[in-house]
């Protein structure tokens, strides 16, 4: 029993300097400390998660799946691994998938559903379906009213541009062009209004993990091309606290 209680407190400080390293950007010594944790502790789904998200965060799509499902697997009722497979999917083109994944990570935390829409938006947009990205982008304006009061007011401010911009993108792609100015026209008020949308604390060295950016940098040439979803907020059961995986 004691020499459990080791292993977990030795998997639970590796774990923590995991996420140390890779709130600094550091993904490779993140890496290296959630797979110590996981060694420790084989059952630790957050290490599983968070070692996914940093392997997607180089781009190691496929390795990010493996160990997100695996932490799907150790821990099936939460949210985040949902949330964080999701990520891993739709960055490695895999949108339908991805899809499925924010959907079952809505259904078990309602409480975010505004900031994974937009993440659900981008992942329709990026598969062509404009039409469900517009649906998305919308109940996320919608629903931010009722976003929890807790958390930060630029978090809540991001969101509520970021779905604006992209919304506008796509009713651009759908050739909705008075819409869409109509949206771009708010979404540049909404950031005037605080002078310039503060971006949120980069997951990894991701510029998609970022808050808002400008409209090209992630379209790579505007709307109908989408190579990859961006991030712009952490996962649900962070409550936005933009930190690294739990």
């Amino acid at each position: 029993m004691a020499e459990k209680s080791t292993s977990r407190a030795k998997a639970q400080a590796a774990f923590e300097r995991g996420r140390e390293y890779f709130d600094k950007g550091d993904c490779d010594r993140a890496v290296r400390e959630y797979t110590a944790a996981i060694r420790f502790d084989p059952g630790f789904a957050a290490a599983w998660s968070g070692r996914g998200g940093a392997h997607n965060a180089m781009e190691r799509h496929e390795e990010a799946i493996r160990d997100c499902c695996e932490a799907v697997r150790l821990d099936p009722r939460n949210a985040d691994r949902y949330f964080e497979r999701g990520m891993a999917y739709a960055d490695g083109g895999r949108y339908d998938e991805a899809i499925r994944d924010f959907d079952e990570s809505m259904r078990l935390d309602s409480g975010n559903i505004a900031a994974v829409c937009l993440f659900r938006g981008d992942a329709c947009s990026a598969r062509g379906d404009y039409e469900g990205a517009v649906v998305d982008y919308t109940k996320a304006l919608g629903l931010v009213p009722g976003i929890d009061m807790d958390i930060d007011p630029e978090d809540r401010h991001a969101i509520i541009v970021g779905a604006f911009v992209s919304r506008a993108d796509a009713l651009s792609a759908l050739k909705r062009f008075g819409e869409a100015m109509d949206d771009y026209t708010d979404g540049g008020g909404q950031a005037r209004s605080r002078q310039q949308a503060r971006p949120l604390r980069p997951r990894g060295h991701f510029p998609r993990a970022g808050g808002l950016r400008p409209r090209h940098s992630r379209l790579h040439g505007g709307a109908r091309h989408r190579p990859k979803v961006r991030r712009r907020l952490q996962p649900p059961g962070h409550r936005l606290r933009l930190q690294g995986p739990v």
